[in-house]
């Protein structure tokens, strides 16, 4: 596909970086580079549907085929966590159900306004 700038001017109106897309997709930034400098570069399926799952848009939206970015009006936009938000489901998931549970009352807990305890023994009695 021959479509590198409308695909480049897709990603920068979603406002992410080229050198975030790069981190999260795998994709080189020196690519992005290359569809800079030639416009007209080919684009393979594989990167297209990267950079649209990424977006959480339509390969069409990304083509400037179609103007609305999210034609399913049900689909929503995907969940992709950074940072100590990622960290923190990471390990949300690495848990079993029970472990789940607890760390969910205990995030609960803390929303609430609720002190750290002192002690492991202080914050199971106060999760009861």
């Amino acid at each position: 596909m021959l479509h590198a700038q409308t695909v480049l001017d897709r990603i920068e109106s979603s406002g992410v970086t080229l050198y975030r897309l790069s981190k999260e997709t795998g994709i080189s930034q020196s690519l992005f580079s290359k569809w800079k400098k030639n416009p007209d570069t080919f684009i393979t399926s594989q990167n297209l549907v990267l950079i649209a799952d990424y977006l959480g848009c339509s390969i069409d939206y990304l083509l400037g085929r179609d103007e609305d970015r999210f034609p399913d009006k049900s689909a929503s936009i995907p969940f992709r966590p950074t940072g100590q938000l990622k960290e923190l489901v990471d390990v949300y998931s690495s848990l079993d159900s029970i472990q789940q549970n607890s760390l969910l009352t205990f995030a609960k807990f803390l929303a609430a306004g609720g002190a750290l305890p002192s002690s492991t023994e202080e914050m199971l009695a106060e999760a009861k």
